[in-house]
């Protein structure tokens, strides 16, 4: 993987000049070079003509450590530790993150950056610290700003690490680029230099731009919540959907946030009633779930508000996921291999549920799921770099593997491919209609999958035994999750034949 280079980073000094010459320097990094910089350049053109540096940046971008970069790229963790720093020396930095950060905004580490990111909202002292991280701060440094003892400066780190679903926060370094937290180009800005624009907040309904803070809307939840409305689509919205969008995650139990949100939205509903004198979101029905926005909304700062749609009947969630009719199958005939065939049907049928008390896949159903156990799939980035890669080269053949880990892994299979479709007692439903219900990279749990597919809970596990069997030669990462793939069996039948 070669890269061409034409112009270096900016060149300041980190040692003798102060922060706020250190945030100047920063500020001109995507600039035009004079000369005394193009020969340094000249200087430096080994680092980049060596194809080995480019792939130990990119490694460490992805938030590798230095053990398994080296394993990565075959060479040894020595050589890894000597690369790194001359890249550092390269970029005039003192951390791994703050090269990462020069490497992107210079055009050194090429990435992708995704259109309509989500991702989980940042609390502000969380904002200011992958701010700091990427100014090239240690965490000891923020911590003595901050006032933070070390367990609670890994808390936050912690924190940052599963909103962005990196492996490290020099791996959030990457990833802020790529959801446009951070953008190529603009400056990374000081965390006191970053306006809080709460105070701004306004919403516009039936003519009338009223402040926030003027009806009552004051307390961090219902902030935070009514912000998040302008993400909403289709002008209706479960909880699940305000979840994903970021909604008090740090919350410390599952139950603490549901309440939070319950309180939120009840206030928001009643003080945009009271404000505009006519319902503005209110329940889609008494037992509902889900809201309904009953007016066009724009909400967000003075001058940049962002539009909540107006709920319209036809794009109601009560009704079930279109299907194709039920195909028609040609009856069996006998045949002289019915007696071998009869014990092979019995395991097939306890592989499968009752299909009549299956739960109908609407668009609620589809928005109760649940996501799986970080634990499993995100603790290690390779595994999602192997199952996306397996994905999307579209190797899967088997029917139960092809339904079971897209859904247990949030990784969508290769668009080229005709849509899958899942097969319910007859009835039929595209995979691709389901996975935008799932968490990217994260997946669902097993009772979930179960409900969706059909299948019973050791036919899922053992589809992703057999799928961890048939790819760990060419991706030994994969055997990784061994460990928790024979824990959940064990938890389901201590006899379950491995």
């Amino acid at each position: 993987m070669e890269k061409q280079v034409d112009n270096p980073p900016v060149d300041y000094d980190h040692n003798g000049g102060s922060l706020a010459d250190e945030r100047s320097a920063l500020s001109t990094v995507p600039t035009f070079l004079d000369n005394e910089l193009r020969m340094l350049n000249r200087q430096y053109s080994e680092v980049w003509a060596d194809p080995v540096n480019i792939n130990v940046l990119d490694d460490l971008s992805n938030g590798y450590k230095l053990a398994e970069s080296a394993q990565n790229l075959d060479i040894s963790s020595g050589t890894v530790q000597s690369r790194r720093k001359l890249l550092m020396k390269y970029f005039n930095v003192q951390t791994t993150c703050h090269m990462v950060v020069r490497s992107i905004q210079t055009g050194h580490l090429l990435i992708t950056v995704e259109e309509n990111p989500v991702y989980a909202r940042f609390l502000p002292k969380q904002d200011a610290i992958l701010r700091l991280f990427a100014l090239g701060w240690t965490m000891h440094d923020i911590a003595r700003e901050y006032e933070l003892t070390s367990g609670e400066m890994d808390s936050q780190a912690e924190e940052i690490r599963k909103k962005l679903m990196v492996r490290n926060k020099v791996h959030s370094m990457r990833r802020a680029f790529e959801l446009s937290i951070f953008k190529i180009g603009e400056d990374i800005l000081h965390p006191d230099d970053v306006k809080d624009d709460s105070d701004d907040l306004s919403v516009l309904a039936v003519g009338t731009k009223i402040r926030a803070a003027e009806i009552g809307i004051v307390h961090p939840h219902e902030i935070e919540l009514l912000q998040l409305l302008g993400g909403v689509k289709n002008g209706s919205f479960v909880r699940s959907d305000l979840y994903e969008l970021g909604f008090y995650s740090e919350a410390p139990s599952p139950n603490a946030r549901a309440q939070a949100y319950g309180r939120a939205i009840i206030a928001i509903s009643r003080k945009l009633e009271a404000a505009y004198g006519a319902p503005i979101l209110e329940k889609a029905a008494i037992k509902a779930r889900r809201y309904v926005v009953r007016q066009t909304l724009l909400i967000g700062a003075q001058d940049d508000l962002q539009e909540v749609p107006k709920y319209h009947q036809e794009s109601s969630s009560d009704t079930v996921l279109s299907v194709p009719p039920k195909r028609k199958r040609r009856p069996v005939q006998p045949s002289l291999v019915e007696d071998i065939q009869s014990e092979s049907k019995v395991e097939e049928s306890a592989a499968y549920l009752d299909f009549s008390e299956l739960p109908e896949l609407t668009e609620d159903f589809l928005a109760s799921l649940q996501p799986r156990d970080p634990k499993a799939v995100l603790e290690n980035h390779g595994v999602k770099v192997a199952v996306s890669s397996i994905l999307g080269q579209d190797l899967l053949r088997d029917y139960r593997s092809r339904a079971v880990i897209p859904l247990r892994y949030g990784i969508e299979p290769s668009p080229s491919r005709r849509p899958f479709t899942i097969n319910r007692a007859g009835t039929y439903i595209k995979l691709d209609q389901i996975m935008p219900y799932v968490m990217k990279y994260q997946g669902l749990g097993l009772q979930d999958v179960s409900q969706i597919t059909g299948l019973a809970l050791q036919s899922i596990l053992k589809s992703e035994k057999e799928f961890i069997e048939q790819f760990h030669g060419d991706y030994p990462v994969l055997t990784t999750l061994m460990p928790y793939l024979d824990a959940e069996i064990r938890s389901l039948e201590p006899s379950f034949n491995n």
